[in-house]
């Protein structure tokens, strides 16, 4: 097995559930049915820059996917969708593959 492939399937094996991964349910921008999936919950730091010149730290959460895996499912995760993840809902600000068949959906908090 090549480096690829032994990379996704590490990738794939974390981000199923009782791994690192949690249940997600993922409803594409227009759809009307969620698709139920697993992906790798974190934050990303972020530094914020005040008016007065002090630097502050904020977290962002991000979602770590298996771009195969989510794909062989339907989903093709875009700007403006939302998932559920426990209680809480999130909509994706954007989407960074990472180039070797995942990406991080960078999400905000959704009321």
């Amino acid at each position: 097995m090549d480096f690829e492939g032994r990379y996704k399937k590490v990738l794939d094996t974390c981000s199923k559930k009782n791994r690192f991964g949690k249940a997600v349910s993922y409803l594409p921008a227009g759809a009307a049915v969620a698709i139920e999936c697993f992906g790798v919950p974190s934050k990303k730091l972020l530094e914020v820059l005040s008016g007065n010149g002090s630097v502050s730290l904020t977290a962002k959460p991000t979602l770590g996917v298996s771009l195969s895996t989510w794909n062989a499912l339907g989903i093709d995760p875009k700007e403006g969708d939302t998932l559920t993840m426990g209680s809480k809902n999130f909509k994706v600000k954007f989407v960074e593959p990472d180039g070797e068949g995942g990406a991080v959906l960078n999400l905000s908090i959704m009321p």
